[in-house]
């Protein structure tokens, strides 16, 4: 005689067939073949059910996580994609400041573009700042400086 566990057959539990456990209750009587063939389908038909939806959700997520995050300034434009900025980091992340410079190449010639402005907000007294403290693709780019001065005549990339 099989072990009982909460009133069903142990064996049953190693058989692979979880439905199969409402049939043998201690004292029922065993289903037919038959009748375990179609509960087996029907466990195999929900299976696959399972993973047509799960499959769908991921590949609608992909598409909303790219809407959510779609490029809106000039890389947008020109059409870059994530990977470029982010490498193989979460769209959610920031892109390091090495991934700007990759195209950018230096703070020196981004300063030398931005030298008609007063101050210059790529010569920064405090240094070689994130461009992403300021610089955003995806949603409004901000001037860090105004963290602690009011500067006005900025018009924000």
């Amino acid at each position: 005689m099989a072990d009982v566990v909460d009133g069903f057959q142990a064996k049953s539990y190693l058989s692979g067939c979880g439905l199969l456990l409402s049939y043998i209750r201690q004292g029922e009587p065993k289903p037919k073949k038959s009748k375990l063939r179609s509960i087996k389908m029907k466990n195999k038909n929900l299976i696959t059910t399972i993973l047509v939806i799960v499959i769908l959700l991921l590949f609608s997520n992909i598409g909303i996580a790219q809407n959510k995050y779609e490029i809106k300034d000039t890389h947008g434009k020109m059409g870059l994609s994530c990977t470029v900025c982010h490498g193989d980091k979460s769209p959610q992340q920031r892109p390091e400041t090495g991934a700007c410079l990759t195209c950018h190449k230096s703070y020196g010639e981004v300063a030398a573009k931005t030298k008609g402005l007063e101050p210059n907000p790529h010569e920064s007294h405090q240094g070689e700042v994130k461009c992403s403290d300021c610089h955003s693709a995806h949603g409004t780019s901000r001037l860090m400086c105004n963290d602690c001065h009011k500067f006005t005549n900025f018009k924000m990339k």
